[in-house]
């Protein structure tokens, strides 16, 4: 069969000391068929040397440089608008994926026709430690149960780019941009899928600081979705904060 084409697309932002370990876990995909586009977003560090050195290694990588530094939002939609494969996978610079990452997810994907597929994945710490218990997602997600909690890790989506059509993410929102996104693609009657249960992305964790503010933030953030970007209103928006702030804790604890 075909390998179709998969178009990774990958932010980096001040990654140097990380973006080669991502690329190494890409490179020993056993699936071949992919491009990884990278676009850097105005990195003070020594990033775009270390990926202009990898795309002299594999051909395989495109790397496209911002005029200006615009966030996460901005260098997606940059990746996907200059990627040309049938399926985008995303992996943010610091994750990793095992080496079947692509193998199971095409499989599956092409044999049951599905459009946007997730998967669980387990926290990896700066020094490469894997956490045990990794967060395992819902088999079936809709419009609806996302609204309530953000199931869906961004370096684990493969979706189809005719799900995605002429969507992109906000980049008036810099927290949450990707779960809008994920949101906006369900919104159409898409769901989104789990595939397997074994873990097969790692989600990079550092040191957090002002944890308890970062949490207020997000909950804000989280607020201001219900009501600014996709207009519920009051009792719906009360609704679904109440069931994220429940998922958040159980989560937090579990996880």
């Amino acid at each position: 069969m075909t390998q179709k084409l998969v178009s990774i697309i990958t932010p980096c932002f001040n990654c140097s000391q990380l973006i080669r370990t991502t690329y190494e876990s890409i490179k020993a995909q056993t699936y071949k068929n992919w491009e990884w586009v990278v676009v850097d977003d105005c990195s003070h560090d020594n990033s775009q040397d270390a990926l202009k050195f990898l795309a002299q290694e594999d051909s395989r990588i495109r790397i496209i440089l911002l005029a200006q530094n615009s966030g996460a939002a901005v260098a997606r939609n940059t990746a996907i608008i200059n990627s040309k494969g049938e399926y985008l996978a995303f992996l943010d610079s610091d994750d990793l994926w095992k080496p079947n990452k692509l193998s199971v997810f095409m499989q599956i994907m092409e044999e049951k026709k599905i459009e946007f597929a997730c998967g669980s994945y387990a926290k990896i710490s700066r020094d490469d430690q894997i956490q045990p218990n990794p967060f395992l997602p819902p088999q079936n997600v809709g419009y609806a149960d996302l609204l309530k909690t953000c199931s869906i890790g961004t370096s684990t989506v493969v979706v189809k780019r005719e799900a995605v059509g002429e969507l992109r993410m906000d980049p008036s929102l810099r927290r949450g941009q990707d779960y809008l996104f994920w949101l906006s693609i369900l919104r159409k009657g898409i769901r989104a899928h789990m595939i397997g249960e074994e873990a097969l992305t790692l989600y990079r964790v550092g040191n957090k600081h002002s944890l308890s503010a970062n949490k207020i933030k997000k909950a804000l953030g989280q607020w201001k979705i219900y009501r600014s970007y996709l207009k519920l209103n009051l009792v719906e928006s009360v609704y679904y904060f109440a069931h994220y702030s429940f998922h958040g804790f159980v989560k937090n604890w579990l996880f």
